[in-house]
Parts: structure tokens; C-alpha cells; sequence
């Protein structure tokens, strides 16, 4: 695939979750948790840390990148729209 193909394929991927999860009547998904199996160990973890941490993680270091371009004198646009990945009109 190409890298055009890819990025559209994951973006399908999450919509896709995304309407999953926001349709769920379930009350037990809050107590939903993913188990991870390593051989003879395992983890396990609140479904919505596995979905919180990473998007915690990225908006850290997007802050990180936009406060280092700032001190180094280049600042970031404001116009840009870092989850879209477009500049604002």
C-alpha cells in the first residue's frame, strides 16, 4: 500500500472504533479491561487506559515540539490544526 492508502485504511479504522464505542449500550464497558500475555506473565489493564494514555502521550509531546520551536525562535503557526493535519482557513 501506499502511504496515502495506509493513512486512509487507519483513519477508516478508527472512525470505525469510534462509532463502536460511542454506540455501545453496555454498562460494563467501563469495567472492560485488556489482558496482555507474555509467555508465562500477563498484564492487565482498564480498557480506557489503553485508549487515554496514548492520546495523553501525543498531546504531550505535540507541546513539547510547539514549546522547543518557540524557544529556538521558529515559532509554530497558529493556523495549523495538529489533529486534522490541515492548516485553518
Amino acid at each position: 500500500m501506499t502511504f496515502s492508502e495506509k493513512r486512509a485504511a487507519t483513519l477508516n479504522y478508527l472512525e470505525t472504533a469510534s462509532e463502536l464505542l460511542k454506540s455501545a449500550k453496555n454498562p460494563g464497558l467501563d469495567s472492560l479491561s485488556i489482558k496482555f500475555q507474555f509467555d508465562e506473565r500477563s498484564s492487565e489493564y482498564p480498557f480506557w487506559n489503553l485508549i487515554n494514555g496514548p492520546i495523553s502521550d501525543a498531546i504531550w509531546h505535540v507541546v513539547q515540539v510547539v514549546s522547543l520551536r518557540r524557544a529556538s525562535g521558529n515559532p509554530f503557526n497558529n493556523n495549523v490544526s495538529v489533529l486534522r493535519g490541515k492548516l485553518r482557513e
